[in-house]
């Protein structure tokens, strides 16, 4: 595991990555957590998949949408896989309804569409921001939950230029 603190446009937190084989298995955004050695020597270890995410947060909290995504390892089900992989294709800018991403999700695997198991998805991701489950929101334009937090998911709508949410 590696970790950098950061200072976004959202407050100050300590970004915990961690790595496999070159790829970001997880991003986690949390307050108060002290870096402590261990995390210094992981962090070294990490050094390159780090460098091109913290590239990567600096595009994206610069205002833009990176050109490019660090190379990801998500773990999870395969119908978990299947809804990060539709989740990641969101738009920088936009949202989509928990119920049009189940849509999307049952189109890609055949089936019928369920919004709870796209939310519980969601809640699975260990990814945040990369697999921008932020851009999925509740019918209505209604905000939804976060991993990161409410306040950090209206943040991070405002920050990409999304307005009209309930």
């Amino acid at each position: 595991m590696g970790a950098a603190r950061l200072a976004l446009p959202v407050g100050a937190f300590l970004a915990l990555v961690t790595v496999r084989e070159g790829c970001v298995t997880g991003l986690w955004l949390t307050r108060g957590l002290p870096m402590d050695a261990r995390l210094a020597t992981a962090a070294e270890r990490a050094e390159r998949p780090l460098a091109e995410l913290s590239a990567w947060l600096e595009q994206y909290f610069a205002g833009a949408a990176p050109g490019f995504t660090p190379p990801l390892a998500p773990e999870g089900s395969p119908f978990q896989l299947d809804v990060w992989a539709e989740t990641a294709k969101i738009p920088f800018g936009t949202t989509v309804t928990y119920g049009e991403l189940a849509r999307r999700v049952a189109i890609r695997r055949g089936g019928r569409p369920c919004a709870q198991a796209v939310g519980q998805a969601m809640r699975a991701n260990r990814i945040l921001l990369l697999i921008p489950c932020h851009r999925v929101v509740a019918a209505g334009n209604r905000l939804g939950g976060y991993g990161g937090g409410e306040e950090i998911k209206r943040a991070l709508l405002a920050h990409e230029g999304v307005t009209g949410l309930a």
